[in-house]
């Protein structure tokens, strides 16, 4: 993402070097955001601290993709705001489900099991 905000695209010139470098750094943090998007949900399912997070998360990747088609509808640049809010969105999730389960109000690692009952052997 850095890439592509350090060289702005030159759309009267698209093969020039700043507008390549703009396309491989946008293509290449999507793509990024897909893998992780599609992947992390799966993870998520499976620890019960972070199980809340699963759908929020693959809903705000659905919902960049979807907005993608905007770009091709006439719409070009509302789907681009709409797919960076979803992005950005789903950074803002990950990032608080992160600082969440690092605070001390959450049991680290998989204690928040229930304890058993006293007197249960």
């Amino acid at each position: 993402m850095a890439l592509s905000g350090a060289f702005p695209a030159n759309m009267t010139d698209f093969k020039s070097t700043t507008t390549l470098l703009h396309s491989v750094g946008s293509f290449g943090c999507y793509i990024a955001f897909l893998v992780a998007g599609f992947w992390l949900p799966s993870l998520f399912r499976k620890v019960n601290s972070w199980h809340w997070a699963a759908t929020p998360s693959l809903a705000l990747v659905i919902a960049s993709i979807a907005t993608g088609f905007l770009r091709f509808a006439g719409m070009a640049s509302i789907g681009q705001r709409i797919t960076f809010l979803c992005f950005f969105l789903w950074v803002a999730l990950v990032g608080w489900a992160l600082w969440r389960a690092n605070s001390s109000s959450v049991p680290p690692n998989n204690s928040s099991k229930p304890t058993p009952l006293r007197g249960a052997a």
